[in-house]
């Protein structure tokens, strides 16, 4: 028999009701955007690899995960997490408070059973029986976007250790695990487990970290021209002599607006991009509205091209803030205009005595 290789992967951070982490095994949540950028993240990862077929399982975390490896996965039964029992749906802070003895056992026992829920064996079994199927379906690679409980399961028979071992291993949201498939039989390799799907970020990447994220066509349009005017500005402070790292503003300026349409989307996004590993860029995008110091660096760049670019058009800075004053109502909000105006002021002026000339209108 030919030997194949199974890409088990867990699937995005779901949407937690209050961002409070939950146990969930039959509760169908679905992706959060963190995880729809994850996911965007995993299809780079494994882009060079050609798939037999892509599987998922029926719940709304896994099959938008998988979609983004195969716009038309398998979903195939058996493949869902463990059902969790009574503590399914709850938060942990919830099961704490009202199983404290049982919480604190399964810390140091995992295989402490929870009250109602799926054996560890039978779900392990269930799980198997379903990943063997896919495998008798395709021919060659094929990738499985499932759950982190079974995903284990799947570990520990290839280890060769009881199920109740597999919370020693850490599986991250869209990491992913390496079996090899030969003559019925599984075989993992420990350096192949949880691998991280964190590919260098390129300019392409970025684009479809926009797409991925849901952004309108006029947006991305702006992130482009905002990313483009940038790097200009970047480029004439290094004509004289300061070194800014000119792909990580072009990185940034593309993804500046990538929260945007959520509240304080400049945090958001920001809080995205870190999630994703990413904290130069997150850090960026973290002051891209307000910058809070005058340095001619790489955020400076970004900022002051978001500043004075209106759709595709540049424009200078004065005009660009007179046509934000009148969204400005109240006399906290005329405040901030106001500061925000004087540090754009000074940081163009800076830019300009730095460079000997005006770069920036």
């Amino acid at each position: 028999a030919l030997m194949r290789r199974l890409f088990l992967i867990r699937h995005g951070l779901p949407a937690f009701p209050e961002a409070e982490k939950m146990c969930i095994g039959s509760t169908d949540l679905p992706l959060s955007p963190t995880g729809r950028l994850q996911a965007c993240l995993l299809a780079e990862t494994l882009r060079g690899i050609s798939f037999g077929g892509v599987f998922c399982s029926r719940l709304e975390r896994s099959r938008p995960t998988a979609e983004f490896l195969d716009p038309e996965p398998i979903c195939l039964p058996g493949l869902e997490e463990m059902h969790a029992g009574d503590w399914d749906g709850l938060t942990f802070r919830q099961i704490r408070q009202r199983w404290p003895a049982l919480f604190a056992l399964r810390g140091r026992d995992p295989s402490a059973a929870i009250p109602g829920s799926e054996p560890l064996e039978r779900g392990g079994a269930r799980f198997l029986t379903a990943v063997e199927q896919a495998l008798s379906l395709r021919e060659g690679d094929i990738a499985i976007v499932a759950h982190a409980t079974v995903n284990r399961s799947l570990i520990c028979h290839a280890l060769g250790l009881p199920p109740a071992q597999g919370r020693r291993f850490p599986l991250d949201y869209c990491a992913y695990c390496v079996f090899e498939y030969e003559g019925g039989s599984f075989s993992l390799r420990p350096e192949d487990i949880n691998l991280p799907a964190r590919p260098p970020l390129t300019d392409a990447l970025c684009r479809d970290l926009l797409e991925a994220a849901g952004l309108p066509e006029n947006t991305r349009q702006h992130c482009e021209a905002v990313s483009r005017e940038a790097v200009r500005i970047g480029a004439a402070l290094n004509e004289a002599g300061l070194g800014l790292d000119l792909p990580l503003i072009r990185r940034a300026g593309l993804l500046h607006d990538i929260g945007r349409g959520g509240a304080g989307h400049e945090a958001l996004g920001a809080a995205w991009i870190r999630a994703l590993g990413y904290e130069r860029e997150a850090d960026i995008i973290a002051r891209h509205h307000e910058l809070g110091s005058l340095a001619p660096d790489e955020a400076a760049a970004v900022y002051l091209a978001d500043k004075t670019v209106k759709e595709d058009l540049i424009i200078p800075l004065e005009a660009r803030f007179a046509a934000s004053l009148e969204k400005c109502s109240g006399g906290e909000a005329r405040a901030a205009w106001q500061r925000r105006l004087g540090e754009a002021l000074r940081l163009r002026d800076m830019i300009n005595k730095i460079c000997g000339k005006e770069i920036i209108a």
